[in-house]
């Protein structure tokens, strides 16, 4: 039994090992430390060409950290409540509750569209609501989302860390959504992918979340998500964190570092 067990680890170890292994370093296309230098911060980021089945790496050895997924969490929660019926489609209204928040434009009412691109923490919190916890813990689990814990308030679990996701789970969740892969109806997946559409670049057209979580030490951002044209497809998983809890470049940093890179891969 002891020598069975010493076997898995050492396969379980190897296998990390071969996946980090078989990753082209960044370094090798772009002066990317001095990127997150100029930004004040620390990043991980995994690229991966989906044409030409290539993974671009830097920071490889973070990549099966778990963290709290933050705002990228939205992704998800918009597939719940589109298969759950909480929300018909994209103009959906979701009533603003009178609480005044920061900033200004949360305080009115918000179609799911418009909840996502601005992350309107609040209504999000009304879709967990109307979702509740048996439901969103059957799709967390049945989906493999990252720990899968919603354990706590239900409108929490995934600001307070009860929920984390790694790197590689996130990349891996990226390319079920694009290839209608998840275990919800290809109505709920295309509304969602819909929802998520950012902008349309001179790189092709970009589908995207930011994510900012942290403590009172760290500051934690997440930008995630594809971008396409006629001829290619990169997904993107990027993950920054600062120790300066005032630094004016962090929000920034997490889709322009990203973008960055990607012009260097993809033109």
């Amino acid at each position: 039994m002891r020598n069975s067990f010493c076997l898995f680890l050492f396969c379980a170890f190897f296998s990390s090992l071969i996946a980090q292994n078989n990753c082209t370093d960044l370094k090798q296309f772009t002066s990317i430390d001095s990127l997150y230098k100029a930004s004040n911060v620390e990043g991980t980021l995994l690229i991966f060409d989906s044409e030409q089945k290539i993974r671009y790496c830097y920071n490889s050895s973070n990549f099966n950290v778990r963290y709290s997924p933050a705002s990228t969490f939205k992704i998800f929660n918009t597939l719940v409540a589109f298969e759950t019926g909480i929300i018909k489609d994209s103009s959906t209204s979701i009533s603003w509750d009178k609480k005044i928040r920061k900033p200004d434009y949360w305080n009115q009412n918000l179609s799911i569209k418009r909840a996502f691109r601005y992350s309107a923490v609040w209504a999000y919190q009304y879709l967990a609501r109307q979702a509740g916890y048996s439901s969103m813990s059957k799709w967390l689990k049945t989906c493999n989302y990252g720990n899968a814990n919603c354990e706590g308030a239900i409108d929490q679990f995934w600001l307070n860390d009860s929920l984390q996701i790694s790197v590689e789970e996130q990349l891996n969740f990226l390319i079920q959504l694009k290839e209608n892969k998840l275990p919800f109806s290809e109505q709920a997946i295309r509304q969602t992918r819909e929802i998520m559409f950012e902008e349309t670049t001179s790189l092709g057209n970009l589908y995207a979340k930011t994510g900012w979580a942290g403590n009172d030490k760290q500051d934690l951002g997440w930008y995630i998500g594809w971008i396409e044209n006629e001829k290619q497809l990169y997904y993107f998983v990027h993950l920054i964190a600062s120790n300066d809890l005032n630094n004016s470049k962090f929000a920034g940093a997490r889709k322009e570092i990203s973008l960055s890179i990607l012009d260097k891969l993809i033109r």
